[in-house]
């Protein structure tokens, strides 16, 4: 586990090349001209012309947007010096929002000892699962995290 994070801290000391900063769109994805033209129309043109047609075929909504969003919102810093979380808006049946990695005070042993922490916040669609059964997936996932399981 020590050298993941060493590895980490390294990546983000290292810097990265005006052409390395970009991530490629997937070809599916529309022009950026295209996208300018759709978002300077009206929002009833707009929503006529997207949302209604996705949110009318969920199986669509799944095939094009997935069930599992993951967004990371601590590369742009802590707020108010802790760790950052953000619940984003979103039509998945779970998202996941990363934060910022904060030194926060923990006990180890018998002793309390300065860790760093990522700040991360689940977002469950109430609609698709079941409140007792996402408690025990996240006390299962907790577990799983905290003891460095696959790692």
């Amino acid at each position: 586990m020590e050298s993941i994070h060493a590895e980490i801290r390294a990546a983000q000391g290292k810097g990265l090349a005006p052409a390395e900063r970009t991530i490629a769109p997937p070809e599916w994805v529309p022009s950026r001209r295209t996208m300018r033209l759709f978002a300077s129309l009206p929002f009833f043109v707009r929503k006529t012309l997207d949302w209604n047609r996705l949110l009318r075929d969920p199986f669509r909504m799944k095939r094009m947007m997935g069930t599992v969003a993951v967004t990371a919102v601590g590369m742009f810093g802590k707020v108010g010096g802790g760790s950052s979380w953000g619940i984003p808006i979103e039509f998945h049946p779970l998202t996941v929002a990363l934060g910022a990695i904060a030194r926060k005070p923990a006990i180890v042993g018998e002793r309390v000892e300065p860790r760093e922490f990522l700040g991360m916040t689940l977002m469950f669609d109430h609609d698709v699962i079941d409140g007792a059964l996402m408690a025990m997936f996240l006390q299962r996932l907790r577990e799983l995290i905290e003891s460095g399981y696959g790692l």
